[in-house]
């Protein structure tokens, strides 16, 4: 079973490690371009820089495992 969730603060770190576990051509089609993974931690960093201006709603499955 496939759950919806916005992440909380303290977990919004986890969100980064999820695109690092994508590949190039997934995150290419996600983000409109090819990324890095330096490029990843900038973007994470400001997610978790200001956690009240930034909202991640992820796909979990049953083992709260982000997959989507």
């Amino acid at each position: 079973m496939i759950t919806y969730r916005v992440l909380r603060p303290s977990e919004l770190s986890k969100y980064g490690v999820y695109l690092k576990q994508r590949s190039y051509d997934s995150l290419r089609m996600y983000f409109g371009y090819t990324i890095t993974p330096e490029q990843i931690d900038k973007i994470v960093d400001g997610i978790v820089g200001a956690p009240s201006k930034n909202y991640i709603v992820v796909a979990e499955d049953i083992d709260n495992d982000i997959v989507g």
